[in-house]
């Protein structure tokens, strides 16, 4: 995928299927810091791309470091009188992280040639998978926005009954 913003379609649909499981802060800042690599790699003119972060052990350090950015956020914040919002547990943040991290690099090997485990394999996923990536994201996004409107139209019907 061309830019990290595509991805958080899967992110929208995990806060919208699980609001109180997921954090979406948690997703799309896992998302940024995995795409720092390919973003120094596009300024710098970097044959490859997608290296150390895109693997397993990558995403897991990526995953961590946004578990651990979240702590320190919510030690700084609780002594400033602000925060990311009330009661995100270390639980929320690290499982969304990885989720974030992992669909990220899943997606990616779908599309990029130079992602490491298409290296690894000899074959590039991308060819086989054509736009259908980029597809999932936007269709997860679409379900995630179905999902947001149900949900409050039925929130609201049951606080505001119509009048018979």
């Amino acid at each position: 995928m061309p830019f990290t913003p595509i991805h958080f379609g899967f992110g929208a649909l995990g806060k919208a299927v699980a609001p109180r499981h997921f954090s979406f802060q948690a997703f799309v800042v896992s998302q940024v810091l995995i795409d720092i690599e390919p973003g120094f790699g596009l300024l710098t003119g970097a044959a490859v791309l997608h290296g150390t972060t895109h693997t397993l052990p990558g995403a897991l350090a990526i995953a961590g470091a946004t578990l651990g950015s979240f702590a320190l956020w919510q030690r700084f914040a609780s002594k400033r009188y602000f925060s990311l919002g009330h009661g995100i547990s270390h639980l929320r943040v690290g499982a969304s992280a990885l989720i974030g991290t992992m669909s990220h690099i899943a997606l990616d090997s779908m599309m990029h040639a130079d992602m490491p485990l298409s290296r690894t394999l000899g074959v590039t996923l991308h060819n086989l998978a054509g736009a259908g990536p980029e597809m999932l994201c936007q269709g997860a996004a679409a379900l995630a926005g179905t999902v947001a409107v149900f949900r409050h139209g039925y929130r609201t019907l049951r606080r505001h009954p119509p009048i018979r």
